[in-house]
């Protein structure tokens, strides 16, 4: 019986499969391992990328809504102010309208004046009384010649619009029959509810304007 030769062991062992590299397939693990890493460091970048763009949006949005909100609070804060001042505005006007339509009828009918001097005689008693105190409750101003005297100006010019209108309401008035008394009082209101206003923007916005 033969031996083996060496030969025949040699021509025995198996063969490489063709198309396989064992040597090829740990290089390729390798670079498929070091392609996920790199895959998986662009995935975080890129995360951490919009993370921080939301974060961005997120503090200008913030921003924006207190900006809004600062503005919204301030302008409410104005808006009652003015409101406030203008309620206060209008009480102190009523007052003053007694102490006016009282001194004109009072003068008209208990002391036989005209019309014209009777109404004069009772805007400076109203207004008077209008400017004192809507200067120490209404717009809380301190005291001042000068806001006096602009104040009277100002009282002066309304005061001829007021007179005219309460001139000429009166005859036209009288066109509907009513009572003496009822004529010159709603000539009165049509006036009076004129110059109320008037005089509140020249004061909110000129003389007190703070």
């Amino acid at each position: 019986m033969s031996k083996p030769s060496f030969d025949d062991s040699i021509n025995d062992a198996p063969s490489p499969q063709p198309g396989t590299d064992p040597a090829g397939a740990g290089h390729s693990s390798g670079a498929g391992a070091a392609s996920g890493a790199a895959t998986g460091a662009d995935n975080s970048s890129g995360s951490q990328a919009v993370s921080g763009a939301a974060a961005d949006d997120a503090a200008a949005g913030q921003g924006a809504r207190v900006g809004d909100n600062f503005q919204s609070e301030h302008t409410t804060r104005a808006q009652r102010i003015i409101q406030s001042q203008l309620v206060k505005f209008v009480l102190v006007g009523g007052f003053s309208a007694v102490v006016d339509f009282g001194s004109t009828a009072l003068f008209t009918f208990a002391f036989g004046l005209s019309d014209g001097v009777s109404k004069a005689l009772g805007f400076v008693l109203g207004t008077l009384t209008a400017y004192f105190i809507n200067r120490r409750w209404t717009f809380q101003a301190e005291p001042s010649g000068r806001r006096f005297a602009i104040t009277m100006v100002t009282y002066g010019l309304t005061f001829i619009v007021q007179w005219g209108l309460y001139k000429v309401s009166i005859p036209w008035l009288e066109g509907f029959d009513l009572n003496a008394f009822w004529v010159r009082a709603i000539s009165f209101v049509i006036a009076q509810g004129t110059a109320t206003v008037l005089n509140f923007l020249i004061q909110k916005f000129l003389i007190f304007k703070r």
